[in-house]
C-alpha cells in the first residue's frame, strides 16, 4: 500500500482553482472533514497548509520549498494581508 503524505493531500486541494484563495483555517476544516482518517486535528492540516504557503513565520519560511511558496503563497494575489489597505 502506498504511503499517503499529508502535504500531498494539501497540495491537491491548493491546486484546485476554487480552493487556492480560501483562507488556511477554512480550507483546513474542509480537508480535515474529508480526510479524517489521515489527519489527527484541524491544526495539523492548517500547519501543512501554512508550510506550503510560506506563512509559518520568519524562521520556518527557510524550511519551506521555494517552489511551493511561489505557487501557493507569496505572490499569490488571493493571499492578501487583511490588515494592509
Amino acid at each position: 500500500m502506498a504511503r499517503i503524505y499529508k502535504v500531498d493531500i494539501c497540495r491537491a486541494y491548493l491546486d484546485k482553482k476554487k480552493y487556492c484563495k480560501m483562507p488556511s483555517l477554512t480550507l483546513a476544516k474542509l480537508i480535515y472533514s474529508e480526510n479524517i482518517e489521515v489527519f489527527t486535528t484541524v491544526e495539523s492540516v492548517r500547519d501543512a497548509l501554512r508550510r506550503l504557503r510560506g506563512v509559518n513565520g520568519g524562521d520556518r519560511v527557510k524550511e519551506a520549498h521555494k517552489k511551493d511558496i511561489a505557487k501557493y503563497g507569496g505572490d499569490n494575489p488571493g493571499m492578501k494581508n487583511p490588515f494592509e489597505p
